[in-house]
């Protein structure tokens, strides 16, 4: 059974160098991150190491999906630590609104961003959801690693580059643009 994304989803690039976009981001973030914690079974999880202040300076490339005003998925793109490849940094998406979609319209859409782009990712070997999602995508395992203290088991999966799909061809890997500033008002 395919999963549709929710009616009236938007996904589009997110102005993260604003405050209530970073925050919004960083709640998104938070809420993921303890379920993910949960369904691990982690007692002691790590540290969630970031900060709005750090999304609002982060060079790298973030991608929301949005119903309404409200952001309920998060994806972000960065440089990988193996040359010539961007790493899918993080993915998520709000409990409330996942198994709909959400965060496989974010992965396409990241593909569709980078046409002639390796992409990896890493994930949690036993996030079956998160396994099942990026190999749907074209994602093979080819790395095992273990992450903090409590040795997390961690799989690296990358995806060939592809042709790109000119109907996307405009929409690259990059930061928007900045929003203008407010006209100032005019006096009567």
């Amino acid at each position: 059974m395919a999963l549709m994304a929710p009616p009236g989803l938007q996904v589009s690039a997110l102005a993260h160098q604003r405050l209530d976009v970073a925050a919004d981001i960083l709640a998104v973030v938070q809420q993921a991150h303890a379920q993910e914690a949960q369904w691990l079974q982690m007692a002691h999880p790590p540290p969630l190491l970031q900060t709005v202040q750090d999304i609002q300076a982060s060079s790298h490339f973030h991608l929301g999906a949005l119903q309404g005003d409200h952001i309920v998925g998060v994806l972000v793109v960065a440089p990988d630590d193996e040359p010539g490849q961007l790493n899918i940094h993080t993915l998520v998406v709000l409990p409330s609104a996942q198994r709909q979609g959400v965060g496989r319209r974010l992965v396409q859409d990241a593909l569709r961003r980078g046409p002639g782009v390796v992409f990896s990712v890493s994930a949690a070997t036993a996030n079956a959801p998160a396994m099942a999602l990026y190999q749907a995508q074209g994602f093979v395992p080819y790395r095992q690693g273990a992450l903090g203290s409590g040795q997390l088991p961690i799989t690296k999966l990358r995806r060939a580059a592809q042709p790109a799909d000119a109907t996307f061809a405009d929409r690259s890997l990059s930061a928007p643009e900045p929003e203008p500033a407010p006209a100032p008002a005019q006096q009567p």
